[in-house]
């Protein structure tokens, strides 16, 4: 029933991501299975209004951002946690906030966006994050 859908990544498997909602709406995260069946609604993070899955890899795992009045973040989505924030799964943070999460390998390695924490606070959510100066990050898993 939602008439705004968008898809913007599709793996190996054939399971696309993207975001589906309402035009007057905010949208959620969704994962479309290969062959056909139901389509999954990712949520959005705890405090967030909006969310998209920017992509997947072949272990479907998803990645996009959320949004909030309080800022955007930047997700990791599994069957088994749910969508978290990419934020609190560093285990060393300074100075920055993810804000998107664009890429996963097949191996787990996300690329994602962030933004000077100090700067982020000072403009709080009237900015326009194209207006931060914006580091891209490569994450990958530590055992």
């Amino acid at each position: 029933g939602h008439g705004a859908s968008e898809a913007l990544s599709i793996n190996a498997n054939g399971v696309i991501v993207g975001s589906s909602g309402n035009p007057e709406a905010q949208h959620h995260a969704v994962l479309w299975p290969s062959g056909g069946g139901a389509i999954q609604d990712l949520g959005t993070l705890p405090t967030g209004t909006s969310s998209r899955a920017l992509a997947i890899s072949n272990r479907r795992e998803v990645v996009g951002i959320s949004e909030a009045s309080a800022g955007d973040h930047a997700f990791l989505w599994t069957e088994q946690g749910g969508m978290q924030d990419l934020n609190g799964l560093l285990t060393s943070r300074v100075g920055f906030v993810l804000t998107h999460a664009v890429a996963i390998s097949a191996q787990g390695v996300i690329v994602a966006i962030g933004v000077d924490e100090a700067t982020s606070a000072e403009q709080g959510h009237d900015h326009d994050a194209h207006d931060l100066p914006l580091r891209i990050f490569r994450l990958v898993s530590v055992p």
